[in-house]
């Protein structure tokens, strides 16, 4: 399923401002923190059992390695310095010199706060509030109903009878950062509105309709409970509709996330961060009793602050569509749980060889991955190429095997998953402002900072080379010459198995078909300066082999 009316980061900014104009307020019975049904499930562990918010402890290198101090970047002074670790001797272990980075000086979560945006923090115990939500005439919550979406939601993944739960996903995504539990509010009830009158009102619904009921109806203590932060505003709220999901255009039915300014407040939190979804997502895919979770997962990521890399504008996919931010499939990349703080990437030492060879263990995992750029500001807000041994299982493996709805397979073989990454941030007058002004500093100038480039035109930030700078491009192995008409950019499709960079196969290098400022250039006019290869799988970990050209 393509969730084709989820809104980027700079429509919800242009809409949540837009939506101004109160509609009469919804009836509903009244919720106290006595009265509320508040449902409160752990999420599951990597190997399905209960598990607490600690980070995974099998989070070390491959190779055996020792810890020095190691210089910042020179591009940022807001960048921190990075720990360096040599690969030494393990059968595992790579050659030359190279180190894990410590973490950034900021994380995608500041960024988003910076502009005024709110999602769920990355690490730690996570609650989110659920709102069952029905219309005067629409389908009525049944206790049957609320534990599938408790399930799709917190449970197991055992009890979806079918692949992962929220959860259980993120868990795993997350290699243990991240635990997410959550509890049930009293079905919200909008008697004034039938399903037709609520559709009626288009996305408006939610914050013109749901969102001032439920608040009104709400007692403070009940909202206090998912104010963890204590910021004056509840932390992600999830309104469940009862009705089915419609794909017209316009219409209020469907799934999207939105980060409303409604203000904060200490005595009765704020509804700020929110997901609007039908209960029918629980049975999209599978058979049975199975549980669906794919869309509840995939809204997830924007709730944690991830935006889309599909494109909107009817133009080429730049990410390939094998991403759980693209078309629902598959775990999240590397390049957003680096964005989410739940891994730091290899990166080559200053004095390294002309070959260095690193090795990666499975992306699905293990937080190993490998980010090449010689000039990088040490956070994940800038251009570099990010590279992931990518293996069918963990979170890849229903979708590797099995097609969800209209989708494609994911990979279905093991190999480099290889992306050019533009986050560089730009200096914005407005949140509605367009600049390719490049800053690595938050707010720098006291300007607003967000990320400039996105996977479609219509969405970027950036005042120039909008059409051609890209947030997130896939390299694929099957391109091997400038011209080639395979890449995506020429109309070009990904591969189930053709697509990733496999032992004895393609090497990879900067083409300039895929790279506008062209081959070898990175987009800020810098040379990349490297080939990549994979060397060789052994034990499970792939010796990535990095050639200086």
């Amino acid at each position: 399923m393509t969730p084709k009316t989820h809104l980027s980061l700079l429509a919800l900014v242009v809409l949540a401002c837009s939506c101004n104009a109160m509609i009469p307020l919804a009836s509903s019975s009244l919720l106290t923190s006595s009265s509320s049904t508040l449902i409160t499930s752990e999420a599951s562990s990597i190997d399905g059992t209960s598990s607490s918010s600690s980070s995974n402890s099998d989070s070390s290198s491959p190779s055996s390695s020792s810890s020095s101090s190691s210089s910042s970047s020179s591009r940022s002074s807001s960048a921190t310095s990075s720990s360096s670790s040599s690969s030494t001797s393990s059968s595992n272990a790579g050659t030359g010199t190279y180190h894990q980075a410590s973490a950034p000086a900021y994380n995608l979560n500041e960024v988003n706060r910076s502009i005024g945006y709110y999602p769920l923090k990355t690490t730690g115990n996570q609650k989110m509030l659920v709102v069952p939500v029905q219309t005067s005439d629409g389908p009525e919550w049944t206790p049957a109903m609320l534990e599938r979406v408790r399930v799709a939601l917190f449970g197991t993944a055992a009890e979806t009878h079918y692949w992962e739960s929220v959860a259980s996903f993120y868990n795993k995504a997350s290699y243990g950062a991240i635990t997410i539990t959550g509890g049930f509010a009293d079905p919200l009830v909008l008697t004034d509105y039938t399903t037709s009158s609520l559709d009626s009102i288009g996305k408006n619904a939610p914050d013109n309709v749901v969102i001032p009921a439920f608040y009104q109806a709400a007692s403070a203590d009940l909202l206090k409970q998912y104010d963890q932060d204590g910021d004056g505003r509840v932390d992600a709220t999830l309104f469940v509709y009862s009705n089915a999901y419609s794909r017209t255009d316009d219409s209020a039915y469907w799934a999207w996330v939105w980060y409303p300014d409604n203000g904060a407040s200490l005595t009765k939190p704020q509804i700020s961060t929110y997901f609007w979804v039908s209960y029918e997502f629980t049975n999209e895919g599978g058979t049975g009793s199975a549980i669906d979770a794919h869309t509840f997962i995939h809204e997830c990521g924007h709730i944690l602050g991830l935006d889309d890399y599909y494109n909107y504008d009817n133009e080429y996919d730049p990410a390939g569509d094998r991403e759980m931010q693209s078309y629902n499939i598959g775990d999240q990349g590397m390049f957003s749980k680096y964005e989410l703080g739940w891994v730091n990437p290899y990166v080559l030492d200053s004095n390294h060889p002309d070959t260095v060879t690193v090795p990666l263990r499975s992306s699905a995992l293990y937080p190993d991955c490998l980010l090449l750029n010689d000039s990088w500001n040490g956070t994940p807000n800038d251009e570099y190429i990010l590279i992931e041994y990518y293996t069918p299982e963990g979170n890849n493996y229903l979708d590797s095997h099995t097609k969800y709805t209209n989708s494609n397979l994911m990979y279905t073989n093991s190999g480099l998953r290889i992306y050019h990454v533009d986050a560089r941030l730009v200096e914005l007058s407005s949140d509605s402002d367009k600049s390719s002004t490049y800053t690595d500093t938050l707010n720098h100038n006291g300007k607003i900072t967000f990320t400039g480039a996105s996977n479609s035109t219509s969405y970027s930030y950036l005042s120039s080379n909008a059409s051609t700078f890209k947030l997130l491009s896939l390299q694929q192995a099957n391109v091997t010459s400038s011209s080639d008409k395979d890449a995506l950019i020429n109309g070009g499709t990904v591969s189930t198995t053709g697509t990733l960079y496999t032992a004895g196969g393609a090497t990879w290098q900067a083409y300039s078909t895929i790279f506008p400022k062209g081959a070898n250039t990175f987009n800020d006019g810098s040379k990349i300066g490297y080939k990549v290869q994979l060397a060789s799988v052994a034990d499970g970990v792939a010796q990535v082999k990095v050639t200086r050209y």
